[in-house]
């Protein structure tokens, strides 16, 4: 496993880390086909202790993924080392936001969280109202930086560049991968200079390249030979650790096999711009994404809201 500095938060953290949406315990809800807790628990030691990930991305509302998370790393060497990024909602209610950070420290058993991000922020009166609450958090010691994440949607471009230029969040964690290389261009290498860490979420589209490339000989990856990417996965997340402008790729599983498929990549050998030009191309020409691609976070945040935890 390769690692890379997280912007100015100043963490080493793993370039492949793991995401905790599907280590969630409630059949069909957000990946979590059957819901097993025996599997979710030996994903994340086999992350951890065997393929060397260092840090995991949860969130308040991935239903019981963070105490998952916790019990999976009680007692596992090195397991009070990992860091840590979870989420809450932005909320113009200063006592919901401190509740919901008051749950992520008992779900994760821990005394403070180390990067806390405003999920989905792209409502700026919410988000606004929610950064002086996280700020007073941290300043009190229950969390260490504050970053924000977005997804799809027309709003995403203006608001993510808000947030980087109002120098108040540490990290971005933005919808980037080979299917959708936009904030790649744009908005990541202004985060990037402006000292922040970078994260990129389905970076291997969330699942898409499964449903769109179910027969992999059809797409000749043997320009990818030398840097040992055989499949359209693997492809993608090299893809994602090649860019110098994403810090950490953020895969997420509970399969025991994806997940070391996963680590392999990080193997030193990167895309150079031609590779990932060509797979782009490849991808684009193949692949028509106008039907189903555009996903709407904030209406599925919306219904996970309602969920009683």
């Amino acid at each position: 496993m390769r690692y890379a500095i997280l912007g100015r938060t100043g963490f080493s953290v793993s370039e492949i880390s793991l995401g905790g949406m599907q280590l969630n315990g409630k059949p069909g809800f957000k990946g979590a086909e059957s819901g097993d807790e025996a599997q979710a628990l030996e994903a994340v030691r086999i992350a951890v202790a065997e393929c060397g990930v260092n840090f995991i991305d949860t969130a308040r509302w991935y239903h019981d993924s963070q105490k998952r998370i916790a019990r999976a790393l009680d007692g596992l060497e090195g397991g009070r080392d990992v860091t840590i990024a979870t989420k809450v909602s932005p909320d113009t209610r200063a006592q919901a936001v401190r509740d919901q950070v008051e749950v992520c420290l008992r779900d994760l058993r821990r005394d403070h969280i180390d990067l806390m991000q405003i999920h989905s922020g792209t409502d700026r009166e919410k988000r606004d109202a929610t950064v002086p609450v996280l700020l007073d958090l941290r300043d009190r010691g229950m969390l260490r930086f504050l970053g924000v994440t977005m997804g799809y949607g027309p709003k995403v471009p203006e608001q993510a560049m808000a947030c980087i230029e109002s120098g108040v969040f540490d990290t971005i964690q933005l919808h980037v991968n080979v299917l959708h290389p936009v904030f790649a261009r744009t908005v990541l290498p202004a985060a990037k200079r402006r000292g922040m860490g970078t994260l990129a979420m389905n970076p291997q589209c969330g699942g898409y390249l499964a449903k769109r490339c179910p027969d992999p000989a059809r797409y000749d990856l043997s320009f990818l030979a030398d840097t040992g990417a055989t499949t359209m996965h693997e492809a993608a997340l090299k893809w994602c650790v090649s860019s110098d402008c994403i810090d950490v790729a953020i895969p997420g599983s509970k399969n025991p096999e994806h997940i070391r498929s996963n680590c392999a990549v990080s193997n030193g050998r990167y895309l150079t711009s031609e590779q990932a030009g060509t797979l782009e191309h490849l991808l684009a020409d193949t692949i028509d994404t106008s039907d189903d691609w555009d996903w709407t976070p904030n209406e599925d945040l919306e219904a996970m809201a309602g969920e009683t935890l």
